[in-house]
């Protein structure tokens, strides 16, 4: 957990430290198995956050992910995803358990959540079935929470996947047009 925390500390402050991300990737790899399942999403995501590649680590982490899934909560799930997305790092092992977990805990996933995972399997063309079935089910009951960021995330997201869901986009349509003022220039472009 300290490794963890001081790994997301730096992160979340953007310092990249070269000689202490190796050390505290070489540690980590070795204690993995004593990692929760936070410890390994905020590890993944504190790497991804500084574009820090370390494939032994993420192994690691990918490993032990696959094997203590349940113990992820959907912020973890999303989280391990946009990092691995954002790292280019790809292992179907890992993105199928994580789309699995996340169709069993649709229910708890914040627009935030559902947002991270589309946009995560856009961007490593990872097109699962029945995570776009349940993420766009749940996206429709719950649009008039999204951020004009995750709508337009959403939409691109589907799109980029060539996953046309019907009521989804009209969802995504209605609620962009009901807040279209609020879209910056990026946003408007990714529409």
């Amino acid at each position: 957990q300290d490794l963890a925390m001081i790994a997301w500390s730096f992160a979340a402050l953007a310092w990249l430290d070269a000689p202490l991300s190796d050390a505290i990737a070489a540690a980590a790899s070795a204690k993995i198995s004593a990692f929760e399942a936070q410890d390994l999403t905020l590890m993944a995501w504190s790497f991804a956050a500084l574009c820090v590649w370390n494939e032994p680590l993420l192994t690691s982490i990918a490993a032990e992910a696959v094997c203590r899934i349940a113990q992820f909560e959907p912020q973890d799930i999303s989280n391990t995803a946009w990092a691995c997305a954002v790292l280019g790092y790809r292992s179907r092992p890992l993105m199928d358990v994580l789309s699995a977990e996340a169709v069993q805990k649709m229910g708890e996933c914040t627009p935030q959540d559902l947002a991270n995972m589309a946009w995560s399997g856009a961007k490593m063309s990872y097109a699962n079935k029945p995570l776009m079935d349940s993420l766009a089910a749940s996206a429709v009951r719950n649009i008039g929470e999204f951020s004009t960021q995750g709508l337009a995330n959403a939409a691109r997201s589907f799109a980029h996947l060539a996953y046309a869901h019907l009521p989804l986009m009209e969802s995504i349509s209605a609620a962009a047009i009901a807040s279209i003022s609020e879209f910056d220039s990026q946003g408007l472009a990714n529409m």
